[in-house]
């Protein structure tokens, strides 16, 4: 990842690879209502040894990681999620578009940065662009991009 972040628009993201450090100036069109928390590290507890096994939740294609077998035994383990100890992060999605809202783009803010910004704020962010397959079929895999959010500031908006 390069220092200084690519100036990127949103109908464009298809030129740039993922993981590429990007900043935009963009209006946001949807905020979450309610932020949630993302799991990052689950804790599972093995029913059989009560052995505790910890999984970090950094899937990229986002799906929750469980175990399927402890050490205790070659068998498929059962497991309990042990919600006090496993971390969590806050969570927002936004999404948002630049000129046009035809062309919009799914963001992900963590941490301080969820609650910042509102529907209709208009804000320069930057983070890193990531891809992810929306689907696999017989014309080829079809993937889609989303921004994780490293910082995001609020622009008087332009008349």
């Amino acid at each position: 990842m390069s220092d200084s972040p690519i100036k990127v628009q949103v109908s464009e993201l298809w030129e740039y690879p993922s993981d590429s450090y990007v900043v935009m100036e963009c209006n946001i069109l949807t905020a979450g209502h309610t932020p949630t928390a993302r799991i990052t590290e689950a804790h599972f507890e093995c029913a059989r040894c009560k052995n505790v096994i910890i999984i970090s939740q950094d899937d990229p294609k986002n799906r929750f990681i469980e175990p399927t077998y402890c050490y205790c035994s070659e068998k498929k383990g059962v497991f309990r999620l042990l919600m006090k100890e496993s971390k969590f992060v806050r969570y927002e999605e936004l999404k948002v578009y630049d000129t046009d809202k035809r062309h919009t783009l799914k963001v992900e803010l963590t941490g301080d940065l969820v609650r910042t910004v509102r529907e209709g704020d208009h804000v320069t962010l930057t983070g890193t662009l990531k891809c992810y397959p929306i689907r696999n079929g017989k014309n080829g895999a079809v993937f889609g991009y989303h921004i994780e959010a490293k910082t995001i500031e609020k622009k008087p908006l332009k008349t």
